[in-house]
């Protein structure tokens, strides 16, 4: 629920008679890297992209030439931050990953362990694949496996909604997605099968153990700001967030919960308030004989007052950085002993925030204003206790 998507369909474009700069392709990747992957950069921590041709049929062997209804066939595919990130290869190597490409040799491409089983093919091996929704003549396409490959971590949040990406059955029918590279599929298949149809989907994986409950507006706003922006500039388009359904009744929930909290730390701050002025007015009424003296040597009221602020400010200015530093250290300590978490961490996670700060310089400038208006009163009176 926390993750989305932007999904996109368009068609394939001949390279060689539309430039980079004019593909509907390249357009809506900025569109999207626009109005989605810049706005909401800070609160992701990984983004994909899956690009996928219309389905083909496979011919070439025996296994593969049967009827249509049962034939084995599969979408030409590229999933951005796949290899070598998150797949290991088999046997073989990766598509162009020391070649470029060349419209003369047949379409590298690379399939999963369990493809290469439902087509019983392997490395080195070439066959022809056509069009399932269109008429096989003149639509002949030469490919060859150049890798076997198998996945890192099948069950990572990468693969969130890309299941039905990687081989499998349907109806015993096997489905064996070719894997090749981006370039491969605009510069191959486009000038092969122009005008034919390709689906585009944008994966975004919300980085939920970094998010702050401040960051509730901004992606909320965000949110509706992308709908608005991707339903006027993006053609064909769709998307599947239900992010902002999710965190509606997060934020309610966490106002409740800060209402205690809140009359906690008022309280709190109100005892640590009289604490510092009852501890002020002692350490002064403590030095009157020191006032006393120095009044006798000619020190007015005022340099007295002057004298004790910037005492206190001198005494103040240390503790206001050192302060909330060691709260921190403390509040994860007594956290991690309280407190259970279920996060791959191991901890709680503790930051220091401006308010922390904040809180302390106020409390440090309640401190100086008590001593100081204290060390004015006393200095008025001028007198020595015995």
């Amino acid at each position: 629920e926390a993750n989305f998507t932007v999904r996109t369909y368009t068609s394939l474009e001949d390279p060689s008679v539309v430039p980079e700069q004019d593909s509907v392709y390249r357009a809506r990747r900025d569109i999207v890297e626009q109005h989605v992957s810049a706005p909401f950069k800070s609160y992701l921590q990984d983004q994909s992209l899956l690009l996928q041709t219309l389905p083909f049929y496979f011919t070439g062997h025996p296994q593969l030439e049967l009827a249509n209804d049962v034939r084995p066939r599969g979408r030409i595919s590229y999933i951005m931050g796949l290899f070598p990130e998150r797949v290991e290869i088999v046997e073989g190597r990766w598509p162009y990953s020391d070649a470029s490409i060349s419209l003369d040799a047949p379409l590298e491409v690379a399939v999963d362990v369990t493809g290469g089983e439902l087509v019983q093919l392997g490395t080195d091996d070439e066959m022809e694949t056509f069009p399932a929704m269109g008429r096989r003549s003149d639509t002949l396409t030469k490919v060859k496996i150049v890798g076997l490959f198998r996945r890192v971590d099948p069950e990572a949040e990468f693969w969130y909604g890309a299941s039905r990406t990687f081989s499998r059955t349907e109806d015993q029918v096997p489905i064996v997605p070719l894997f090749t590279t981006e370039n491969a599929i605009l510069e191959y298949v486009g000038r092969s099968h122009p005008g034919s149809y390709i689906d585009v989907k944008w994966f975004f994986y919300l980085d939920r153990r970094e998010m702050r409950t401040g960051d509730v507006g901004p992606i909320q706003d965000a949110i509706q700001q992308a709908e608005v922006d991707l339903r006027r500039k993006l053609e064909h388009a769709s998307t599947a967030i239900e992010l902002d359904d999710l965190l509606s009744p997060y934020q309610e929930q966490i106002l409740l919960a800060r209402i205690p909290f809140y009359l906690m730390i008022s309280l709190t701050t109100g005892i640590l308030a009289y604490y510092l002025a009852l501890v002020s007015g002692l350490v002064v009424k403590s030095r009157t004989a020191e006032t006393s003296l120095l009044k006798s040597r000619g020190i007015t009221t005022h340099q007295m007052g002057l004298l004790a602020l910037v005492e206190g400010l001198l005494l103040a200015a240390p503790a206001v950085v050192l302060g909330p530093i060691f709260a921190l250290s403390i509040a994860k300590t007594l956290g991690n002993a309280f407190l259970e978490m279920n996060l791959s961490g191991g901890s709680v996670p503790v930051s220091l925030s401006f308010q922390a700060f904040l809180l302390g310089t106020g409390g440090a400038l309640l401190a100086v204003s008590v001593l100081t208006i204290s060390t004015l009163l006393a200095s008025r009176q001028g007198m020595l206790e015995f």
